[in-house]
């Protein structure tokens, strides 16, 4: 019953994942081929590995197939993978409910906090002393190699992110209005890709591949919805050369020797290593079926800036404290882990599938906002949402960063914009009769 309840959740991602994004007009990266790719990657395949054993002798996975073996029965692993397969499921449902929903009238307008572009260059300056600041600060910190993993892990990963990915936000929302000029659009794009890829090689050196690897997939789904989609043989390149990149800077940082065997080990070690919380709550064998999230609402306090709450981490609710056992030793958290304990397994069905529904929403709205916002909440489904705990994952990621930010900085340009219109000039210059 495992082999078969694994071979469906091996199979039921792989199909959805081909399906939403494969049609003979060429691959689409979107928000169903995300969540498919990350839960293949981080809940099928440590199944799939540890009962195929392979690399079981390697010395850097040798520790992890001892904890598989050990942590969780076959009757634990089948009503995991039982779960599992229903939470896919009902993402796609969600998903195929929000197709068909669609956005109504406010969806095919333009008009949704609209601005002038040109003004993004004016706040490129500022964005990058602030990256250049925070860079400055974390200088210690870059081309350490791993050596320094439980002090480089968290900071790289914030205000020097952030930063980052502030500028990848400007380079969308520049390329979303401008989509009817071409030559202009191409100068403003490789002007704000240049801004960005200075920041994307200091996390590169602080061990943040996943988040640079995360921003390429925002942008692949930006550019194959919205713009043109990818020819097959290019995808297929583009996913081969991701993962023997990912591999060889894992491999270089943690100074390894280079090697096809090391390569797999390297790449195999990201959803194994991730699995650690999800096998330890598995083998406990306790399933809810309802729980309230109140470790997710207390994760709202990531919100407020490092500057202004400094303790703010001490603030977190534990999973211990309410008699959960989170083991992560390598610090990564399963989505499965964050799920049931803040949602239980029907809760985690219906947040999931309502989910994939507003994600399938806003896939269809014309604003270049709406769409920056759904590129960068779809390239956050691959790595971050399975693999970070949900306060950077859903709070810090999704939530701060591909909604609050882009929605921040087109409500910032849109009353520049109004303000420097030949319309708003005349009225501070004629005021109409009887205005204060």
């Amino acid at each position: 019953m495992t082999e078969l309840l694994l071979g469906l959740v091996c199979v039921l991602p792989a199909v959805g994942l081909v399906r939403a994004s494969y049609s003979p007009g060429g691959v689409q990266i979107n928000h169903v081929t995300l969540f498919s790719a990350g839960f293949l990657f981080y809940w099928a395949f440590p199944v799939a590995l540890g009962r195929a054993r392979v690399l079981s002798d390697d010395p850097a996975l040798r520790f992890w197939y001892a904890y598989f073996d050990a942590a969780a029965g076959p009757r634990e692993l089948g009503t995991f993978l039982a779960c599992a397969a229903l939470i896919y499921a009902s993402f796609l449902v969600g998903s195929w409910l929000g197709g068909l929903a669609g956005p109504g009238p406010i969806g095919r307008s333009e008009s949704v906090l609209p601005f002038a572009p040109r003004l993004l260059a004016f706040m490129l300056p500022l964005a990058l002393a602030v990256t250049a600041a925070y860079a400055w600060q974390l200088r210690s910190e870059l081309f350490t190699g791993y050596s320094r993993i439980a002090e480089v892990a968290g900071s790289p990963r914030g205000p020097l992110s952030a930063a980052s990915l502030l500028l990848l936000v400007m380079l969308l929302l520049d390329r979303a209005a401008r989509h009817g000029a071409s030559a202009d659009r191409r100068r403003w794009t490789y002007l704000f890709g240049l801004a960005y890829l200075a920041p994307a090689l200091l996390l590169l050196s602080a061990g943040g591949r996943l988040y640079v690897a995360s921003a390429g997939l925002i942008v692949l789904a930006f550019r194959t919805n919205y713009e043109k989609r990818l020819a097959l043989r290019t995808a297929l390149a583009l996913t081969a050369l991701a993962f023997v990149g990912a591999g060889v800077v894992g491999i270089v940082r943690s100074g390894g020797r280079l090697s096809l065997l090391g390569l797999a080990a390297n790449i195999f070690a990201e959803p194994l290593f991730t699995s650690f919380s999800m096998l330890d709550f598995v083998g406990r064998g306790n399933f809810p079926l309802w729980n309230v999230p109140r470790f997710l609402l207390g994760d709202l306090v990531n919100l407020v800036p490092g500057v202004l709450l400094p303790g703010k981490a001490a603030l977190l609710l534990r999973p211990e404290d309410y008699g959960y056992s989170s083991y992560a030793p390598v610090g990564a958290q399963s989505a499965f882990f964050s799920l049931m304990i803040n949602f239980g397994v029907v809760g985690s069905l219906a947040v999931v599938g309502a989910m994939g529904f507003g994600l399938s929403l806003l896939r269809q709205f014309e604003a270049p906002l709406i769409r920056v916002v759904y590129a960068m909440l779809s390239g956050c489904l691959a790595f971050t949402f399975f693999r970070d705990p949900f306060s950077i994952s859903v709070v810090k990621n999704m939530l701060q960063f591909s909604i609050l930010v882009p929605v921040g900085t087109a409500v910032a340009l849109h009353v520049a914009t109004v303000a420097a219109s030949p319309r708003a000039a005349a009225n501070a210059a004629h005021p109409a009769p009887g205005g204060a």
